[in-house]
């Protein structure tokens, strides 16, 4: 997990690493299923989409199926860094992106009724 951040870290600093590591972290994303790491490579790729959003805006799919994700430190993880990117208009509420935030908080609202 902290090998993520290191290479997240190296990658702001070099243009041409990060257009070779950003997809292989886009795949790992998919892979894994250890939430520490799942979760450093969220905080990774939300920089990286401050710093080259061109390289990750097509991987948002992705990080946006981490808000579906069984553990909740992960959702939850996914769900803030999403929300802090669109305040800060790195990203528009668009297309499939836009329904899966809805889906998130369709199914918290179900929780909180049924809590």
């Amino acid at each position: 997990a902290l090998s993520v951040v290191t290479l997240g870290k190296m990658c702001l600093q070099h243009e041409e690493q990060a257009k070779r590591i950003i997809p292989a972290l886009s795949r790992l994303l998919s892979a894994t299923t250890h939430p520490a790491i799942k979760n450093n490579i969220l905080f990774t790729l939300t920089d990286m989409c401050v710093r080259y959003a061109t390289l990750v805006d097509p991987l948002m799919d992705r990080v946006t199926a981490c808000l579906r994700d069984p553990h909740p430190q992960v959702h939850r993880t996914a769900l803030t860094l999403l929300i802090s990117l669109l305040q800060e208009d790195y990203l528009k509420l668009k297309g499939s992106f836009f329904y899966r935030i809805l889906q998130v908080c369709r199914n918290r609202k179900l929780l909180l009724i049924s809590c």
